[in-house]
């Protein structure tokens, strides 16, 4: 859930960027985190690591090479919108799940 609403606060405006400074890098780190931890075979290892790896030495880049700068603040219903598309977003992929991976997780 939470990766999805990272996923979400890079896309949609609002105030949380400001906080995260790189929220989709944020989100495929937890999400491959988490993948990490309940798959176990060597093809997710080596999947999942890779992209971890990767996104944390995006961001240890991304702060050495440019001075990170602030996005003006939004409105209240800029942040719900994207409270409530996160949500949205992350009970898709758990829907849907079983058909873009090939693993149900509902029932």
């Amino acid at each position: 859930l939470i990766a999805t609403l990272f996923l979400v606060c890079s896309i949609l405006p609002n105030n949380l960027k400001n906080f995260l400074r790189h929220p989709m890098l944020l989100a495929v780190i937890i999400w491959g985190i988490g993948h990490l931890i309940v798959n176990g075979d060597l093809a997710s290892i080596i999947l999942f690591a890779s992209l971890v790896i990767f996104s944390a030495l995006k961001i240890i880049s991304l702060n050495k090479r440019q001075q990170f700068s602030a996005t003006e603040k939004v409105t209240a219903a800029w942040n719900t919108t994207t409270l409530v598309a996160g949500i949205g977003l992350y009970g898709f992929f758990v829907y849907f799940h079983q058909y873009i991976a090939g693993v149900p997780l509902l029932g």
